[in-house]
């Protein structure tokens, strides 16, 4: 449940054969932290005033007879530290199931983000809000796309230096009629910002093939062409390119096509540029087997591509997302295993993705807990942002630096010894090169 404001206490009938007791609760409004408390209630039932004598004697006496259940936090978009290098905030949720953030700079400073929500995946009322951090304080959210009949997934923002606009696509398909009939939507703020409903524009469908998906970043080419990363859920999943020309309009023009060599159970790509003004672009791959995460390269500012392989890094098919930092490292931030999506953490590499000797662990919980979906960008002053989802309850966000990743890999504590230096090269020996 989410949190309320006063301490409760469960009372449980004392256990025998044919007893049947309707569970009991007393609230106490006191000034301490809230806690749940469990006790036994002796037969005959205790008096109102036994069930409050109980709980004072709790609060000053905890032993083998209460069990602490720890809360969920405040969803009141505000940024607090974290510990050391970190910073933390949990984004207002508009309705109950949220998932599939995605996060975007601004040039003003401040910081954008999409994700979708509703009453759960795949059903009529999802649909695609958004959030913006000014202040150190995420805004309320507000829908920006919704279809009566319709559930829409995975935005993924851009915003344009070349023409200052703000950018959104997603996908959307049939309520409850699955992935293989979805398509790509898209809409546009003008203003750049998109600071209400009423900046963005009406969403109209740019990709109507079914199966068709959204999911990471948007890349341009050296001479400004767009990289639009795209995925079909049909059978089998693949992943695919669709291009843009400069100058052309998202919603009337008509889209390229760029293929990779064997993609199939490839999915979500997310695509970098090795080195700014090189020519070395990699593109990363969720795994529907749910064994590696794979690669992809190009050397010619992504014209075509090379075979698929895997890389040193574990996947549990689910979301991924990699990112060029300004510093020639590449962070990655995923699932470090192959089942759960329980923890989620972010690495670093320092040769090209070929070794990934840095990790910190992001979230981790009872290994049972949803934390997913991440992507990340990093702003003009080092910082890198984070955005993922926290037990679809809402969405979180972090705020790191290289440093505090760095400064240890908690992967071998985690699973019992890192195998995330062992090299894998990539289709090239010289892939670090330009």
């Amino acid at each position: 449940d989410r949190p309320r404001k006063t301490n409760q206490v469960f009372v449980i009938p004392s256990e025998g054969r044919n007893s049947r007791h309707t569970l009991k609760y007393f609230r106490a409004q006191t000034s301490k932290t809230s806690n749940y408390f469990w006790f036994k209630m002796p037969r005959g039932g205790p008096s109102l005033l036994q069930g409050v004598m109980t709980l004072l004697a709790l609060y000053n006496h905890t032993d083998s007879t209460t069990t602490t259940i720890s809360k969920s936090p405040p969803f009141d978009g505000v940024v607090k530290p974290a510990g050391p290098g970190r910073y933390d905030a949990y984004l207002p949720p508009p309705y109950k199931t949220n998932h599939a953030s995605f996060i975007e700079k601004l040039p003003s400073g401040d910081m954008v983000m999409a994700w979708f929500s509703g009453t759960k995946e795949g059903k009529n009322d999802v649909s695609i809000v958004v959030s913006h951090l000014v202040n150190n304080v995420w805004s309320k959210p507000f829908v920006v796309s919704r279809r009566d009949g319709y559930s829409n997934q995975n935005p993924v923002l851009f915003y344009d230096e070349d023409t200052n606009k703000l950018h959104l696509f997603h996908s959307s398909q049939p309520a409850s009629k699955g992935e293989t009939h979805a398509s790509v939507w898209y809409l546009v703020a003008a203003d750049g910002r998109g600071l209400t409903p009423e900046a963005w524009s009406k969403p109209v469908e740019i990709f109507s093939k079914a199966g068709s998906f959204t999911k990471n970043r948007v890349l341009k080419r050296l001479d400004k062409t767009w990289i639009l990363p795209m995925y079909y859920s049909s059978k089998p999943n693949y992943s695919w390119i669709k291009t843009l020309n400069p100058g052309e309009d998202p919603s009337t023009a008509s889209w390229g096509d760029v293929s990779y060599e064997e993609s199939n159970l490839l999915v979500q790509p997310t695509v970098i540029r090795l080195h700014p003004g090189g020519s070395t672009l990699i593109s990363f791959f969720r795994d529907r087997n749910a064994q590696h995460i794979w690669w992809s390269f190009s050397w010619d500012d992504g014209a075509t591509w090379s075979k698929c392989s895997e890389t040193s890094l574990p996947n549990n098919n689910a979301g991924i997302h990699a990112y060029a930092l300004q510093s020639g490292r590449i962070a990655m931030v995923y699932n470090p295993q192959t089942d759960s999506r329980d923890p989620l953490a972010v690495s670093i590499s320092e040769d090209g993705g070929i070794t990934w000797p840095f990790t910190r662990i992001l979230e981790h919980d009872d290994g049972k807990q949803e934390f997913s979906y991440p992507t990340m960008t990093q702003t003009s002053d080092g910082m890198i942002h984070v955005s993922y989802t926290w037990k679809r309850e809402t969405i979180k966000y972090s705020r790191i630096t290289e440093a505090w990743i760095m400064s240890k890999d908690e992967t071998p504590s985690l699973l019992g010894g890192s195998t995330l230096n062992k090299p894998r090269p990539g289709p090239d020996a010289n892939v670090v090169d330009e």
